[in-house]
């Protein structure tokens, strides 16, 4: 149902005490490094996902009435085994060799606030319970403040799942577009980077969740940097399962090592 017509249909009901949307922090314009980012920073989404939440925003402002509305504005979220595109998954999946493990198109300094799926619902304080104390129209931003930058997670995937750490260069935009369509087209592989993603690579944005604080009093209680070893330890115990969870091709040795358990298993 479109938010107009539904919130159509609450106006003509009972009383309604309030309506949450969940939207994403990528409405606003990128920032730089060392600015955190509150929820009155410019609105200035820069692909297509962002900029339909602007919209429904939007709807939502035009067509409330009387309605309280709360737009909980929340940063990618991320699970113990990970389930995060893109970026997350873009170091953890480099288990097999790959120009996009040495070469990135993301300025190292960069970086994108995350937050658990247990903060998306279970575990953030229901916005209704805040009403009395909340604005009519409430914007919220959800999300970590401690923000790792690519080169930080580039070094801690890496050490985690190779026991080793390289250098990663950093390549202006078109001549990453280019190796990605060589590793596509002559190399034979599948690149999980995307021209669009290349495109939006040195989008920065760091988050000040304190207003999330001081209206419902959520504090995140996981963080990023800590979660990355239970990603890794997943890849590792069953790299197979792994790449299929997160929707990334799988390698040769994967399917290769995955034939011959099943082989050996039949055998027994």
């Amino acid at each position: 149902m479109a938010p107009g017509c539904l919130l159509a249909g609450l106006r003509a009901g009972s009383d309604v005490q309030q309506f949450v949307f969940s939207s994403t922090m990528l409405v606003h314009k990128p920032g730089e490094p060392g600015i955190f980012i509150t929820e009155d920073w410019p609105i200035g989404p820069t692909w297509a996902y962002p900029e339909s939440k602007v919209r429904t925003e939007a709807i939502i402002a035009a067509e409330r009435g009387n309605v309280p509305t709360v737009m909980l504005r929340f940063a990618g979220v991320y699970d113990d085994g990970c389930h995060s595109p893109p970026w997350p998954i873009r170091y953890s999946g480099s288990t097999n060799a790959s120009l996009n493990r040495i070469f990135t198109p993301a300025q190292h300094r960069m970086a994108r606030p995350m937050s658990t799926w247990t903060t998306q619902w279970t575990r953030l304080p229901a916005p209704w319970n805040a009403a009395p104390v909340l604005a009519a129209e409430t914007v919220i931003l959800i999300g970590e403040p401690d923000t790792l930058s690519y080169d930080e997670l580039q070094h801690s995937f890496m050490r985690q799942i190779h026991d080793e750490s390289y250098e990663e260069f950093s390549v202006p935009g078109p001549i990453a577009k280019i190796g990605a369509w060589v590793e596509g087209n002559i190399l034979g592989q599948k690149p999980f980077i995307k021209p669009w993603m290349i495109d939006r690579a040195n989008d920065h944005y760091a988050l000040d969740p304190s207003r999330a604080k001081k209206l419902l009093g959520w504090v995140p209680k996981h963080s990023l940097r800590k979660t990355i070893p239970k990603m890794v330890a997943a890849l590792k115990a069953n790299p197979l399962a792994f790449y299929r969870e997160n929707g990334l091709e799988p390698t040769e040795w994967m399917l290769a090592n995955a034939e011959a358990a099943k082989q050996q298993e039949q055998r027994r």
